[in-house]
């Protein structure tokens, strides 16, 4: 069966966002992203986490956030995907000394070299991981 295209764009936004703010739940009934924001005052969303909240059956499955031990994985295999050159040396002397990869994080967001190669990167990553996370739904 093939997979409707824009559910893996949702995907892969979901696992691009690794931000706090908001979490992503694949919907097994109707095969749709389903997002909440923390602070869920609106009265649809608060549907949605009604439902959410009583779901015994596991309708809804949870897109994994990243741990701490993913981020930095990513970053350095991001640097070691670069080829050689100032911008590979400048980052993986920037990832010497960033145990928590807040300071690369920090660089992508303002230097506009940095940042389309990683997006780029993050993009190619976030569509593998989507389909790891179909196929293991089975």
């Amino acid at each position: 069966m093939e997979t409707d295209p824009s559910l893996i764009e949702a995907l892969v936004a979901a696992f691009v966002d690794d931000g706090p703010e908001r979490t992503y739940y694949y919907d097994r009934d109707t095969s749709r992203m389903v997002s909440v924001a923390e602070d869920h005052e609106d009265p649809s969303t608060q549907e949605i986490v009604w439902q959410l909240e009583s779901d015994i059956r596991g309708r809804f499955v949870p897109v994994p956030k990243p741990r701490l031990e993913d981020t930095l994985s990513e970053q350095d295999a991001f640097v070691e995907s670069l080829p050689e050159g100032d911008m590979r040396g400048r980052l993986e002397a920037l990832l010497e000394d960033d145990p928590d990869g807040s300071k690369l994080a920090r660089l992508v967001n303002r230097d506009r070299d940095v940042r389309p190669a990683w997006r780029r990167f993050r993009a190619a990553r976030a569509r593998l991981q989507a389909s790891e996370f179909l196929d293991r739904l089975g």
